[in-house]
């Protein structure tokens, strides 16, 4: 994830819900510059990225 301020509550292994659980909030980059993409929003242009991979296995045993 970029341009998010990451839950607190979140930690590595944490169980996650789709559609049901907070990741975080979207930073404001309006103080510190004007982004391209406000010309085609309705907002200032702040945006989240996210990028999802399916998480390796742990073998017990």
């Amino acid at each position: 994830m970029s341009h998010v301020r990451v839950d607190p509550s979140l930690k590595v292994g944490s169980a996650l819900t789709a559609g049901g659980s907070k990741l975080g909030a979207v930073v404001d980059f309006t103080r510190a510059e004007h982004q391209a993409l406000s010309r085609y929003t309705n907002d200032s242009g702040n945006h989240a990225v996210v990028e999802v991979h399916p998480a390796a296995t742990l073998a017990l045993g």
